[in-house]
């Protein structure tokens, strides 16, 4: 059966000498054929098939003008801008090609064919005649750069379709099998975690997330396989591929590469794998073991004035329960001879998950809420004078603070200190002329909060950075406090950060609110403590917490405006030499009439009002000094067995500190008790 002449009735649309085919199958022939076709004539042949399909051309019969190159007449086949084939002449030589049975293929459903002829031909020429077909493309065998399909591919005619093995998905680009992998939730103790596919090559454009979230209080650890193939860049870390490890605030990697990472511990029962691979590479990934160990909070901590009656396992849960003791010593302290005292107060701290120990309250330095009055240090047996005196032992006073002050407000400022006594966690008790700005005009202003210091826990001035330091937050002087008399000479500081309680930092015990009767009797030995002069020598206090010595050159001329009307002294202004080591010194009361005749002896401006008494030995020798100021007058009153602060070191005569017949005058501390309870909102029953 012949085929229907294309030029006739063939579905085709010509423009001027181009013509369009779409048919399944079709032929074309030079013009005239078989007759010669005619001089200076060109014709194209745009050949359109259905996507998915291609086209093969095949000549049935070929004689064209022969010529160098086919320089005169030829055949010229395209596809996709890729010459297939230039054709002239009856048979194929050197310089020009017949396509004889040659088939010529498009790598896709388009095809043009242009003839050309010049203006002569030499012999009697008969053209060409070619048919052409559409054929399907076999897209899953003939592979470009990467596989049509990631798992399997189906061909069909004009086209092809992917599936994905069991346990996988078809990605939104119909190629790409993904896995899924996200919010897979692993609690058993122990573990294997793998990338899909392991060791074969992991799926691309996947996001995997694995949680592992095993029982509170234990730890997790991921030990990675050594065979870990995650795709990576040579210049960008983990750009393409990568695995992560999320546990709480932790974060490990993220990791891509050839080597595996090291072992993982982690701090916490809950941790997240993410694994990102993108739309390319074939990598083998990875595989990691996890394992868990419960937590282990080590020793309970050790709470000063307390101790274990129950529990002392360090495992995660485990809970043990304290007994305070407001404990004093039983050794000879003097004259004195300290009695037992234990309350019945507890703590219980837990083993929490973080592997630290809490109280019910949540604080990680659990402290007996009593405690107060208590040192460590127990046997002080030899009684020596500040000035010149006697070291004390770290621990020994663990209520005594320095206190540093640096009046910014002043020019030139002015820098001075003193000492304080730790009434809780957050308050101090001190003098009120230490923390008195130096105003030329007399009047009594407190210095501002931002320019003190305090230091709690010092033993030696030099070794400030062993202590704790703070700022303070408020500075209250007693609203009474005068300066021309230095009555009611008495102030508190509140820290800014709450101090860390322990061996050598604790409070120190206030009196009771009511008087029922009064222990500074004459004769009453008292403790007193802190960093003053250790000779007279002449010249300025220096600060002791600056290492630096001063200028012997330097005028020692004091401003007056730092001293009071009176000749009458504040312990923190004295000369001398401030000591490195922290002082201490038993100091007897001395009787209102002695303490006062001494002073008239020496000028009538000296007064001693009623909340004040004095200190010393009448042949000297052993003193408070300058840089004790505001420094405790402790003593064991009223039958309690710990050490309460019954006075301020507050002031003295100018003569030098252990003169003879020269007494310190010291604040007593219980008329303003409940001032002190006031202002601190301290509980005085919880002590």
């Amino acid at each position: 059966m012949r085929l229907p002449t294309l030029f006739a009735l063939l579905s085709l649309a010509a423009e001027g000498n181009v013509i369009t085919l779409r048919s399944m199958y079709g032929s074309l022939e030079s013009p005239n054929f078989p007759e010669p076709y005619p001089p200076n004539h060109q014709l194209v042949w745009e050949l359109r098939v259905p996507h998915g399909l291609r086209i093969r051309l095949d000549f049935s019969h070929f004689h064209l003008e022969p010529s160098y190159l086919c320089e005169y007449d030829r055949v010229k086949v395209e596809a996709e801008a890729e010459v297939l084939g230039v054709f002239c002449g009856l048979v194929s030589s050197d310089t020009e090609m017949v396509p004889g049975s040659l088939s010529l293929v498009s790598p896709s459903w388009s095809m043009t064919v242009t003839f050309t002829s010049d203006f002569s031909n030499e012999e009697r020429v008969s053209g060409f005649r070619a048919h052409y077909t559409a054929e399907d493309i076999d897209e899953c065998l003939e592979q470009k750069e990467a596989p049509q399909c990631d798992h399997f591919c189906h061909n069909f005619i004009g086209g092809f379709y992917c599936s994905c093995r069991h346990g996988y998905q078809l990605h939104s680009d119909n190629r790409t099998c993904t896995v899924q992998c996200s919010d897979l939730v692993f609690h058993q103790s122990s573990g294997v975690l793998q990338s899909p596919d392991f060791p074969r090559f992991y799926p691309r454009s996947s996001d995997c997330q694995y949680q592992i979230q095993v029982q509170t209080g234990f730890r997790i650890r991921l030990d990675f396989d050594p065979v870990f193939d995650v795709e990576d860049h040579p210049e960008a870390k983990c750009p393409y591929d990568y695995v992560k490890v999320v546990s709480g605030s932790q974060v490990f990697g993220p990791f891509c590469g050839s080597v595996a990472p090291g072992p993982i511990q982690t701090e916490s029962s809950s941790v997240t794998v993410k694994f990102h691979s993108d739309d390319s590479g074939e990598n083998k990934g990875w595989s990691l073991k996890y394992s868990t160990t419960e937590v282990d909070c080590g020793p309970p901590p050790l709470v000063p004035n307390a101790q274990i009656v129950d529990g002392n396992k360090p495992a995660f849960g485990a809970r043990v329960l304290y007994l305070c003791e407001s404990r004093t010593s039983n050794q000879t302290i003097g004259t004195s001879k300290a009695s037992n005292q234990t309350s019945n107060q507890t703590i219980e701290v837990a083993c929490g998950a973080d592997g630290i120990w809490r109280t019910e309250t949540g604080t990680d330095r659990p402290s007996c809420p009593s405690g107060c009055g208590v040192s460590r240090s127990l046997v002080w047996s030899r009684v020596k004078r500040i000035v010149g005196g006697r070291t004390a032992e770290l621990g020994m006073f663990p209520w005594q603070v320095l206190i540093r002050v640096q009046d910014r407000t002043r020019v030139p400022d002015q820098t001075w200190f003193g000492s304080g006594s730790l009434l809780s966690e957050s308050w101090v008790l001190t003098a009120a002329h230490i923390l008195r700005s130096r105003r030329r005009d007399g009047t009594v202003a407190a210095v501002r909060a931002v320019d003190v210091q305090v230091f709690l826990g010092v033993k030696n001035t030099r070794r400030l950075h062993e202590a704790q330091q703070r700022t303070v937050g408020v500075v209250v002087l007693h609203p009474d406090f005068d300066p021309q008399n230095y009555n009611h000479d008495i102030a508190l500081v509140w820290l800014s950060e709450a101090a860390h309680m322990n061996e050598v930092i604790s409070p120190v015990c206030l009196p009771p609110i009511r008087e029922e009767s009064d222990p500074l009797q004459p004769h009453f030995l008292g403790v007193v403590s802190g960093w003053g002069l250790t000779s007279a020598a002449s010249g300025p206090a220096t600060d002791p917490t600056q290492d630096s010595t001063q200028d012997p050159t330097q005028d020692s001329t004091q401003d007056p405006t730092q001293y009071p009307t009176q000749d009458l002294v504040s312990l923190v202004q004295l000369q001398g030499v401030p000591s490195e080591q922290l002082q201490w010194v038993f100091l007897p009361v001395v009787s209102r009439a002695e303490c006062e005749e001494s002073y008239r002896s020496l000028s009538t401006a000296f007064t001693i009002g009623p909340h004040m008494f004095c200190a010393g030995f009448q042949e000297g020798g052993r003193d408070s000094c300058s840089g004790d100021s505001g420094g405790a007058y402790v003593g064991r009153g009223w039958g309690r067995g710990r050490w309460t602060v019954l006075g301020i070191v507050s002031w003295g005569a100018p003569e030098d500190c252990g003169s003879e017949k020269v007494y310190g005058v010291y604040t007593r501390v219980q008329p303003y008790v409940d001032w002190v309870y006031n202002e601190t909102g301290l509980d005085p029953d919880q002590d």
